[in-house]
Parts: C-alpha cells; sequence; structure tokens
C-alpha cells in the first residue's frame, strides 16, 4: 500500500467556533465566493494551488491527529495577505503546514475596495479513523507512519466513558477534547466538555 494518498473532496457548510469558546453562529465559511471575487483562477485555482504543495505532516500522521481545523485569513486591499489564524488547534505541525501552503499564494490575490476576510475548514483525517467534514479533505492512507492503528472515534468515546465511570475526570476531559477535534461543531461534545470543565 503507498505510504500516503491525498485524496481532496469539497463541500460548504456554517461553522461555531473551536470547543474552547462560546458558539458563534455568525462565523460562517464564505470559502468559495472569497475566492471567486478575490484569488486570481477563482476557487478551483486556489484549490489547484493549496493541493500541489499540502503535505500531511508526518508527526501528525505518526500521533495519528486527525480533526477539522478553523482557518480565517485576511486579505489586504492591495491583495496582501496580511494574517492566517486558527479559531483551534489540531497540533503536531498541521497548522504551521497550512499557513506556509497559504502564504505561498502571496501575489495572486486580486486588488480591492475593501480588505477580505476568508473563512473555511481543512478536514485533517487518517484511514478508518473519522468520518469529517471541511470545505477541503486532506485524508492519509495506511493509519499512522509506524503501521499502527489509530484509535476511531467509537474507542475515544468508549474511553471516556470509562474515566468518567472511575471518576477520572482530568482523563475524561483529554477524551473529549479530542473528539472535540474531530467535531468542533458536536453539540453532544460542547455540553460534555463545559460540564467536565464546571465539575474541575
Amino acid at each position: 500500500m503507498r505510504n500516503r494518498i491525498l485524496v481532496f473532496t469539497f463541500f460548504l457548510f456554517s461553522f461555531t467556533t473551536a470547543f474552547s469558546q462560546p458558539a458563534d453562529t455568525s462565523f460562517v465559511s464564505n470559502f468559495e465566493v472569497v475566492l471567486e471575487e478575490r484569488f486570481e483562477g477563482g476557487f478551483q485555482g486556489f484549490l489547484r494551488h493549496f493541493y500541489q504543495l499540502v503535505k500531511y505532516p508526518q508527526a501528525a500522521r505518526s500521533n495519528c491527529r486527525t480533526g477539522q481545523l478553523l482557518v480565517a485569513v485576511k486579505i489586504s486591499s492591495d491583495g496582501a495577505i496580511q494574517g492566517v489564524s486558527f479559531l483551534n488547534k489540531l497540533g503536531f505541525g498541521i497548522e504551521e503546514e497550512v499557513e506556509r501552503v497559504i502564504k505561498t499564494s502571496a501575489g495572486k490575490w486580486k486588488t480591492a475596495t475593501n480588505e477580505a476576510d476568508l473563512f473555511f475548514s481543512i478536514a485533517f483525517i487518517m484511514e478508518g479513523v473519522a468520518e469529517l467534514n471541511g470545505d477541503m479533505k486532506i485524508i492519509a492512507y495506511g493509519g499512522g507512519t509506524s503501521g499502527g492503528v489509530c484509535e476511531s472515534t467509537q474507542d475515544i468515546e468508549t474511553k471516556m466513558d470509562n474515566a468518567l465511570k472511575k471518576g477520572k475526570k482530568d482523563k475524561a476531559m483529554e477524551y473529549c477534547e479530542e473528539l472535540l477535534r474531530r467535531y468542533p461543531f458536536s453539540s453532544l461534545y460542547i455540553k460534555a466538555y463545559s460540564e467536565l470543565k464546571g465539575t474541575k
């Protein structure tokens, strides 16, 4: 089996914010609209540029890190990238890789009368671990780089439940945080996280 294959699918949805922050229903993905207006080559041009360069970080693969990364990019009126920020963090080099690739698009943004704020999500997915949504998807096949099997969402839910039954709230919170990295918009996981945080 090939060590790594990137598979790309795209679709749009509305987002709130990361699990450590209150839900903000005004934070809505405007991915395709802004790219059509401001990026040379539009939406498809950005996808081609991004996927030619992006890699699933080795450290993320080794540590079975999967999840939805929520991205915000500010474009100035003169077409410069003013900033790249993340509403949540997946870690293991994922944010650095996404920021690196976005910054290579400098010079491809059109001028306009106003600044533009681009909001979108990227799902980083390990084979067989979780089914995640996002404006973009990056899928790594073959599990962890050491050949180990990554834990499924069901495995983590079971571990969280067992930790709660044993009164290990700190451990349960760790599992809940992992679930929220995968599903940052899940009302069930957000509620569980809030309850765990409130009992600490």
